[in-house]
C-alpha cells in the first residue's frame, strides 16, 4: 500500500518493520524533525546555524540603525532659515549652527525687546572685561582702520536663551568696521518671527540651496522619525518575545527585565550619541546641513549598539 505523508512526500507503512530501511530508499530522506535532510530550515542542517547566524545579525544591524534615526531627525529641525551676511567667519557661523540645533537661535530684538539693555548690563559689561583680559587685543592696525571692537559671537538680536554675552567665551575680537556693518546687515536679513526658533542658518549667498530648505529638513526629519519608529516596533517585539520566553519556561519574569534593561540602555545611549555627533557635521562648514543627519543616524546606531551591548553583556 502507498503511503503520503501531510506535506505530500511519499512515505512507509508506519505498521510495517520494513519502514525504517524503506525511509532510507526513498528519494525525499527525512531528519528526526520530518525535514528534508538538505533543507537549510532544519535545525539539523549545518546551513542552519549560519543563516540564523547572519538573519541575527542584520536584524542586529536594522535596529541600530533605526535607533539612529533620531539622531538624524534632531539635526533637521523645524523652522524656517536663518540668512546672515556672507562675511561671517567660519567659526561665527559653526556656532550659529550649534545654536539653531539648541533651538536658541532666532530673533530676538525690536523696540520691545532691545539688545542695548542686554548689552549693558552689568553681566555682559564684567563678561566683557574678563574676556579683555584673557585675551589681548590684536596690536596690528584692524583692516576698517577704526580699531577692534568686542563682537558677540552669536549676535544678541539672534539669541533667544537670553544668555548670550555673559561669559568671556560669548566674545571675539573683530574689525570695528566689520562689527558694525554685520551687525546692521543682520538685523534686515532676519525673516523670522519674533521668539520663534530658526531652523537652519545659511549664508545670504547659499540661502536658496536645496540643503538649507525647510522643504529638506522636514523629509530628513520625516525619513529620521521613521527609522526611529522602526527601531521602536522592534524593540517592543524583542520585549514582547522576553515575556513569551519567561512564560514557557517558567523564569519568573527574568527575561523579561533583563530585554527592558538592554534596550533602555540602547536607547539611552541611541538618543545622547547621536545628538551629540549631529554637532560634530557643523565641520562640514555650509554643508552642514547634509553632513549633521548623517553623522546623527550613524553615532546614534552606534550609541544603541554600544549601549545595548554592554547592558546584554553586564545581565548575561
Amino acid at each position: 500500500m502507498r503511503f503520503v505523508d501531510s506535506r505530500g512526500f511519499e512515505a512507509c507503512d508506519p505498521t510495517m518493520s520494513s519502514c525504517v530501511s524503506n525511509i532510507a530508499s526513498t528519494n525525499d530522506p527525512r531528519d528526526p524533525n520530518n525535514y528534508a535532510v538538505d533543507d537549510p530550515s532544519s535545525p539539523s542542517n549545518p546551513e542552519y546555524e549560519n543563516n540564523l547566524q547572519t538573519a541575527n545579525a542584520l536584524d542586529a544591524v536594522a535596529h541600530s540603525v533605526g535607533a539612529g534615526g533620531h539622531g538624524a531627525a534632531y539635526a533637521a529641525p523645524e523652522g524656517y532659515t536663518l540668512r546672515v551676511p556672507d562675511s561671517y567667519s567660519p567659526s561665527k557661523f559653526s556656532r550659529y549652527q550649534e545654536g539653531v540645533l539648541d533651538r536658541d537661535i532666532g530673533r530676538n530684538a525690536g523696540p520691545d525687546n532691545p539688545t542695548d539693555l542686554r548689552r549693558n548690563s552689568p553681566e555682559q559689561r564684567a563678561a566683557r572685561n574678563q574676556f579683555e583680559d584673557l585675551k589681548q587685543k590684536p596690536t596690528d592696525v584692524a583692516p576698517g582702520g577704526e580699531g577692534w571692537a568686542k563682537d558677540h559671537i552669536i549676535e544678541l538680536q539672534h539669541d533667544l536663551s537670553g544668555l548670550r554675552g555673559s561669559s568671556p567665551t560669548d566674545y571675539a575680537w573683530q574689525d570695528w568696521v566689520l562689527n558694525s556693518r554685520e551687525g546692521s546687515q543682520s538685523w534686515h536679513l532676519n525673516n523670522g518671527p519674533q521668539g520663534v526658533p530658526a531652523g537652519g542658518v545659511a549664508r545670504v549667498s547659499d540661502a536658496g540651496k536645496w540643503y538649507n530648505s525647510e522643504g529638506y529638513r522636514t523629509t530628513v526629519r520625516g525619513v529620521g522619525r521613521g527609522f526611529e519608529l522602526y527601531a521602536a516596533i522592534q524593540s517592543v517585539d524583542n520585549i514582547h518575545m522576553a515575556v513569551r520566553r519567561d512564560i514557557s519556561e517558567g523564569t519568573g519574569g527574568l527575561q523579561t527585565a533583563k530585554q527592558v534593561v538592554i534596550e533602555a540602555a540602547g536607547w539611552d545611549a541611541a538618543i545622547l550619541v547621536g545628538t551629540e555627533t549631529a554637532t560634530w557635521g557643523t565641520v562640514c562648514g555650509p554643508y552642514a546641513p547634509i553632513c549633521m543627519p548623517v553623522f546623527g543616524l550613524v553615532g546614534g546606531g552606534i550609541g544603541y549598539w554600544a549601549g545595548s551591548s554592554a547592558a546584554n553583556t553586564v545581565t548575561h
